[in-house]
């Protein structure tokens, strides 16, 4: 399986993510189900280091409004080219053969899965092309990282202020894996063993120890649940892009 991205130049992908959180206090009366959606679209070309991605975001945060966010990711001739919000910049690039390996999902999922305790369950159809169901489990590190980044949502969801959320905290809190439910299932072509989708579903509860909560709202818990669903496909179908031309008055920022 990992063997056959080696032979990979370029692919799309397109992601749906929905995050769903309900937040609980006795002591505050507080009983408030927010939720998030995001979709994403990228286009990555393994062998010129070049890639255009573009997300879309939206958070209701049970405070009755939401806020969307779009963000346009391109990393061209050594320069990574962002829009957000229709406010863009430009920030030169060390290392692009790096930046494509941060940004390459079907390696990152291909890895994740090699790794893992996988089960063949089912062959089904994905877009009319047969493929192998699998059920897989991430190792206990890649579990927690994973969970610890959903987590991370629940600032920009919460009806109330919560403090910033410490990633690496969370990271390392055991009680958020043991309690946690995960379900991962991938279906991988029978014919040259890439991947074609990838799923995941997570349930899970921040504790007011998690959330490093004040005195003053001493028992929240905050419950979750995420959807993930990742989609590859045209592989080796070169799409030429361009920068916009707003790009080219893009704010020059440094890492």
């Amino acid at each position: 399986m990992a063997s056959s991205l080696r032979s990979i130049e370029s692919y799309c992908y397109s992601g749906n993510y929905e995050t769903c959180a309900t937040f609980l206090s006795q002591s505050q009366a507080l009983a408030k189900d927010s939720s998030g959606h995001e979709e994403e679209e990228g286009y990555l070309d393994l062998k010129d280091l070049a890639c255009k991605l573009s997300s879309k975001s939206t958070n209701a945060n049970g405070k009755g409004g939401s806020t969307t966010r779009e963000v346009e990711t391109y990393l061209i001739e050594d320069a990574l080219y962002t829009c957000d919000n229709d406010e863009w910049t430009k920030l030169a690039v060390i290392n692009s053969a790096r930046a494509i390996e941060e940004r390459d999902q079907l390696k990152i999922m291909t890895d994740m899965i090699v790794g893992s305790d996988v089960e063949l369950v089912d062959s089904e159809q994905i877009n009319g092309e047969n493929c192998y169901k699998l059920k897989f489990v991430p190792d206990m590190q890649v579990s927690q990282r994973i969970l610890a980044s959903s987590a991370l949502a629940v600032s920009s969801l919460s009806p109330v202020t919560l403090p910033d959320t410490d990633m690496g905290l969370l990271a390392k809190d055991d009680k958020l894996l043991k309690d946690g439910v995960m379900t991962w299932t991938a279906w991988i072509s029978t014919e040259d063993y890439l991947l074609r989708r990838v799923e995941s579903e997570m349930e899970f509860t921040l504790t007011p120890e998690s959330l490093r909560l004040p005195q003053e709202v001493p028992d929240l818990r905050v419950e979750m649940t995420s959807k993930k669903e990742t989609t590859f496909r045209d592989f080796d179908k070169k799409k030429p892009f361009t920068l916009p031309s707003e790009a080219k008055h893009a704010r020059v920022v440094s890492a």
